[in-house]
């Protein structure tokens, strides 16, 4: 039987998806969008403990003569749901003032190790992972990004 508790802090079990979005006319501009996310969740060392791996990928590319993929529809990272200890979509290609203009590919993972405090109230350590590159199916960083991101915290 499955509990409230479980549902929201699960210590077993995986979520996979894969995403496909495309983009066609009589719109603007044509373009795909393919993205793969799964989680993975284990009973940790004592009652309560949870150990949770995650990993995320994705590109986004034209087709069609479209030029450019719009900013709206690049992929961003940094913030809360993704490379916690960076400010909100700060990792990836920026312009010459520093301003984030997102990527075509993307990849992050990340540990979480996290452990009961009080109730609804968790203690959890963690390692993020990832980065944004400028263009489709591409691993190459830009002059704009002179590192790989990577970020732990307790």
């Amino acid at each position: 039987m499955t509990t409230a508790r479980t549902r929201r802090n699960p210590d077993h079990g995986q979520h996979s998806q894969f995403i496909a979005q495309i983009a066609t006319p009589p719109g603007d501009t044509e373009l795909y969008k393919l993205e793969l996310r799964s989680s993975w969740f284990f009973k940790g060392l004592a009652q309560g403990h949870i150990l949770q791996l995650d990993a995320r990928g994705g590109v986004v590319d034209t087709y069609g003569g479209t030029p450019n993929v719009p900013i709206f529809e690049r992929w961003f990272l940094g913030g809360l749901g993704s490379l916690r200890g960076y400010r909100y979509h700060q990792i990836g290609p920026s312009d010459g003032f520093g301003e984030p203009l997102g990527g075509d590919t993307y990849f992050f993972a990340d540990a979480e190790y996290s452990i009961p405090i009080v109730k609804m109230l968790r203690l959890a350590w963690f390692y993020d992972i990832g980065n944004v590159y400028a263009n489709p199916y591409s691993f190459k960083l830009t002059q704009s990004q002179t590192h790989f991101t990577a970020t732990t915290w307790a």
